[in-house]
């Protein structure tokens, strides 16, 4: 059995590393690095309960009233799919 590493008091849970990750991507997303990737990150937790797909958000000013927050995932329902695009560039899906 994997022992799960700890920070004293608290153990580290996979929608924590989740949280983590979608934070690091969502950084670099934003960061218009390349103006034709963008939008909400797909994130799913797969542990011994089975899959989830958390919804996250941040917000710049968590400590006021009523912060605004942003929501960084998105559900299977808001997903768009994009055609046309691997024709016009000459690319190819690995599903081809």
């Amino acid at each position: 059995q994997i022992q799960m590493v700890t920070l004293d008091p608290l153990p580290i849970k996979p929608a924590h590393v989740a949280m983590l990750m979608t934070a690091i991507l969502s950084s670099i997303v934003e960061s218009g690095t390349d103006q034709t990737i963008g939008g909400q990150i797909q994130c799913a937790v797969i542990d011994k309960d089975g899959v989830t797909l958390p919804k996250i958000s941040y917000s710049t000013a968590p400590d006021q009233p009523t912060p605004e927050w942003t929501k960084v995932t998105a559900t299977q329902d808001e997903l768009v799919t994009v055609t046309g695009v691997f024709d016009t560039f000459h690319l190819y899906s690995l599903a081809e």
